[in-house]
């Protein structure tokens, strides 16, 4: 299974910084979206506040030159949790996502 990437938080602020640069560089969103190699509706939803976060902003930052922020911190639980699974054999981590599937299914029908 894959691993996907943290997504990271974006504010207006930033996104008034990306619209400055795009301005100065004479940009299209769609050179940026290049240059990052992310989709341009990705960076799209990002510039108008439909999307909050993306796992794309530490190669949008690459691209216009920025530091890459720093990896998002997750829950004391959710690092527990991965430092738990890192010490599973394969067929414990089958039994453990089959038990947090069923978990999962419950909290859902309990809405």
């Amino acid at each position: 299974m894959p691993r996907t990437r943290p997504a990271y938080h974006v504010d207006d602020a930033w996104r008034r910084r990306v619209r400055r640069v795009l301005e100065e560089r004479g940009w299209e969103q769609l050179d940026l979206a290049r240059a990052a190699n992310c989709a341009p509706s990705v960076l799209s939803e990002l510039l108008t506040g439909k999307k909050q976060s993306s796992p794309s902003i530490p190669d949008i930052h690459l691209a216009l030159g920025w530091t890459p922020p720093l990896p998002p911190t997750l829950p004391e639980e959710t690092e527990e949790l991965l430092e738990l699974w890192n010490h599973l054999d394969d067929l414990d981590k089958g039994r453990l996502l089959e038990r947090a599937r069923i978990l999962a299914e419950a909290a859902k029908k309990a809405k």
